[in-house]
């Protein structure tokens, strides 16, 4: 098809993000995750799978804040095509 796909590898710091509900991870992650060059956010269905799978990994502290326990940097990988770049 001649159209080759763009990565960038990057090292995380290891975070103490935390949010007061749930919910308003799945909201803020969905944003993250919006699909380049549309702006469209994750669909309902979308949003359940990562409800459900932020309810069972997070967890919640003293305060009542949920947050990913990371101690430690994570790598994270962007990938994505452009086809203009590529004719």
């Amino acid at each position: 098809m001649g159209i080759q796909a763009n990565i960038e590898i990057f090292q995380t710091k290891a975070t103490a993000m935390s949010y007061r509900s749930v919910d308003e991870e799945v909201s803020d992650l969905s944003k993250r995750f919006e699909r380049r060059n549309t702006n469209e956010e994750l669909n309902q269905e979308e949003k359940n799978k990562l409800k459900k799978y932020l309810e069972e990994t997070l967890t919640e502290s003293k305060e009542g804040h949920f947050r990913f326990n990371n101690k430690k940097p994570a790598k994270q990988a962007l990938i994505w095509w452009d086809k203009k770049l590529n004719n």
